[in-house]
């Protein structure tokens, strides 16, 4: 009895692996009506208790929906449809650690997926620690992706692109990164150009002369690798040399800077050199701050007040900043950057192109705009490209 078992429960898979990849490859479409089970009995060679646990589990993982008076039909939203997941190498409690990768960034980005899913009436699942072997997400995106639970995918680095579970699929896969490297997927990241262009416009429009620069090693990266340059910063394979080509071109604009004003830090090294960059008379001191990335914010603006900058002081902040978050720093500033929600809306209308057959660009980006003093409930996305439509 227990080897008959077994092969009932495989016959069961094969009929409900059969038929999903059917509904998936379109050969059943969504609200079409199921064969009656004399009929299926007959078509998959297959008793009655067999073909009810492959329609049991079809109907647990969303794929059909069964009614006593009219039959069985193929779900209006079957999964591969409308879920589509989030991937991150890592999870939200490493950034209380100060140990692994987490950044501000993908915070935005988990807290707001499910918020645009609402949105646009989709299931965004989140999995977190891929290719780190902690908690059990890859036990379930492992799952999701065998039995087509989810219809595409956004990941947000491209080294766990060689984690088995990705480089095997075949769904859909949109990269949140700009890399060098050909990648088979379409990238998708925000532009650091359009960043720069829009802080230089602040710094004219309030007359700033003396103008420091704090950065990280990644945005200088970003600035070499993307690909769309108006202005674009001298290429060089030496980040530090990136960084004094930012310098050169601020002072091509006009503005009075110094080589040492241009600084590349880390979040734990920001608090300090702040304050020793400020702790002297104030007209040795800039006139206003570049933060181009907003993991380093909340240390410059705790530096700054460490050396005994106030609010009334003649000093501008302009700040790179992801919103609708709620971020109040103890001293003003000026956001430039990216509504996140229309970030995850252009990577979600990427992998429906996708999956329609629409062909797509290599590599999008968002633009940057100057924050709103009230962010608006819906935006329309600012692209380089024109992205497709999500439905």
């Amino acid at each position: 009895m227990q080897g008959r078992s077994k092969n009932h429960i495989t016959k069961s898979s094969a009929i409900a692996t059969q038929l999903r990849d059917d509904i998936v490859s379109g050969r059943i479409e969504p609200g079409s009506s199921l064969p009656k089970w004399d009929t299926m009995e007959e078509l998959f060679s297959a008793g009655r208790p067999t073909l009810m646990k492959a329609m049991a589990q079809l109907k647990e993982d969303g794929y059909i929906k069964a009614t006593r008076s009219k039959g069985t039909f193929v779900h209006d939203r079957p999964p591969h449809l409308t879920r589509f997941g989030l991937v991150f190498p890592s999870h939200p409690s490493i950034a209380y650690t100060g140990m692994g990768r987490w950044n501000n960034f993908w915070e935005m980005l988990s807290r707001f997926a499910p918020v645009i899913g609402n949105e646009l009436n989709l299931d965004i699942p989140v999995y977190y620690n891929i290719g780190t072997g902690l908690g059990n997400d890859e036990e379930r995106l492992e799952k999701d992706l065998s039995r087509q639970l989810v219809g595409g995918l956004i990941v947000v680095a491209h080294d766990i692109l060689d984690h088995p579970l990705l480089r095997d699929t075949c769904i859909p896969i949109v990269l949140v990164s700009i890399r060098t490297q050909e990648i088979k997927h379409p990238q998708l990241y925000v532009d650091h150009s359009s960043f720069v262009r829009g802080v230089l416009e602040v710094l004219h429009q309030r007359e700033r002369k003396r103008v420091a620069v704090f950065t990280d090693r990644y945005f200088a990266f970003s600035l070499e690798q993307e690909p769309f340059h108006r202005e674009p910063v001298p290429k060089s394979g030496n980040l530090q040399s990136i960084n004094a080509s930012f310098y050169e071109m601020m002072r091509s604009h006009g503005f009075e800077s110094k080589p040492y004003w241009h600084l590349m830090l880390t979040p734990s090294s920001a608090r300090n050199v702040a304050r020793l960059l400020f702790d002297r008379p104030r007209e040795e001191c800039p006139d206003a701050i570049v933060v181009a990335d907003d993991n380093l914010t909340d240390e410059i603006i705790a530096g700054l007040i460490d050396a005994g900058v106030t609010a009334t002081d003649d000093l501008i902040i302009v700040n790179h900043c992801n919103w609708p978050a709620q971020n109040y720093p103890m001293l003003p500033t000026i956001g430039v950057g990216f509504d996140i929600r229309d970030f995850i809306r252009c990577c979600l209308g990427t992998i429906i192109a996708i999956q329609r057959g629409d062909s797509v660009p290599k590599v999008q980006l968002l633009s940057a705009q100057k924050q709103p003093s009230e962010v608006r409930a819906v935006q329309e996305p600012s692209l380089v490209h024109e992205l497709p439509a999500v439905p």
